[in-house]
């Protein structure tokens, strides 16, 4: 079932038979996508970035300003050749390319600082980037019509925006407590779809993955 923004209000408004400002409703929702995005990935959360690009001597890459955390990093070749670099700790970086003044093609990268990555051996020349990362897509809140969450987790959300509002109406602990067991009920529904049948054919490893039978 699909949920407009405004259906999502009028649900939690019903259940729990009482009104909220629009201020109360914009902090449920978005609690509620905050819960479930860090919850399950979805396809919402990702995102390509093909303009960025290393350049020859310098060894980091500044992350996008909506960037949480990387998926994939690959380099792609003047004739369209893509390599993926492979995920490492930092000091297996160092521990492996000692000297930073080695220059090459980059094989390894790994989370430097907040805001950027590293790779290693340092480029020898630029190269264009894939980058496919963590971001949080557009909240409800914001959207003109629906969302991926409202959309396909429609039931999960109502949920968690439930629990929030238990929470801010001050409910009775076996309230809040059954508005919580359906929410982890809803949630474990959906990692079974998105960390469960959209990872089977995940080719590396390193991302959420649970048994689906």
């Amino acid at each position: 079932m699909s949920m407009t923004y405004t259906d999502l209000k009028n649900n939690v408004e019903e259940v729990t038979e009482n009104t909220f400002t629009d201020a109360q409703h914009k902090l449920f929702t978005q609690l509620a996508e905050e819960t479930l995005l860090n919850a399950v990935q979805i396809p919402a959360l990702r995102k390509t970035d093909t303009t960025s690009t290393l350049t020859s001597g310098t060894a980091t890459l500044t992350l996008p300003s909506d960037y949480l955390y990387t998926y994939s990093l690959a380099i792609k070749s003047d004739t369209n050749v893509v390599t993926y670099l492979v995920v490492k700790d930092n000091s297996f970086l160092l521990e492996a390319y000692p000297d930073q003044d080695t220059r090459g093609t980059p094989k390894y990268y790994a989370q430097y600082e907040e805001d950027k990555l590293v790779v290693v051996p340092t480029p020898s020349s630029s190269f264009s980037l894939i980058h496919t990362y963590g971001h949080y897509p557009t909240s409800l809140v914001d959207s003109a019509s629906t969302t991926w969450i409202s959309e396909n987790m429609s039931s999960a959300l109502l949920n968690g925006a439930l629990v929030e509002a238990a929470r801010f109406m001050k409910a009775e602990p076996d309230v809040v407590a059954m508005y919580k067991e359906q929410l982890t009920n809803s949630i474990t529904l959906y990692k079974q779809f998105g960390d469960g049948k959209l990872r089977s054919d995940v080719y590396r490893g390193g991302q959420p993955k649970v048994q689906v039978n």
